[in-house]
C-alpha cells in the first residue's frame, strides 16, 4: 500500500510539473501577445494621424485647385495655406502644453 500511495503522489507531481510548464509556456505567450498588440495599436495611431493630415493635405489642395487654375497662382495659394497650417499647427501645439 506504501509503494502504491508512493507511485501515485510521483504520478501527481509528474502531472503538476507538466501543468506548470504548460502555464509558464502559455503567459509567456500572452505576455508577447500583450506586447504586439500595444506595440500595433500605436501603429495604428500614427497611421490614423498621418492619414488625417494626409485628407487635410489633399482637401486643401481640392480647394487650391479650385481657386486658381493658374500654375502660378497654384503655387501662391499653396504657399499661404502651407503657412497658414504651420500656424495653426504651432498654436495647437501651443494649447496642449
Amino acid at each position: 500500500m506504501a509503494v502504491d500511495l508512493k507511485q501515485q503522489l510521483d504520478r501527481v507531481s509528474v502531472k503538476a510539473q507538466i501543468i506548470t510548464g504548460r502555464y509558464l509556456s502559455l503567459r509567456k505567450q500572452l505576455d508577447e501577445a500583450n506586447t504586439e498588440i500595444s506595440r500595433l495599436s500605436a501603429t495604428i495611431g500614427q497611421m490614423q494621424t498621418e492619414i488625417e493630415k494626409l485628407k487635410l493635405a489633399n482637401e486643401y489642395l481640392r480647394l487650391v485647385k479650385s481657386i486658381a487654375d493658374d500654375p502660378a497662382e497654384v503655387r501662391k495659394a499653396k504657399a499661404i495655406i502651407t503657412r497658414l497650417v504651420r500656424e495653426i499647427d504651432r498654436c495647437i501645439l501651443d494649447l496642449n502644453d
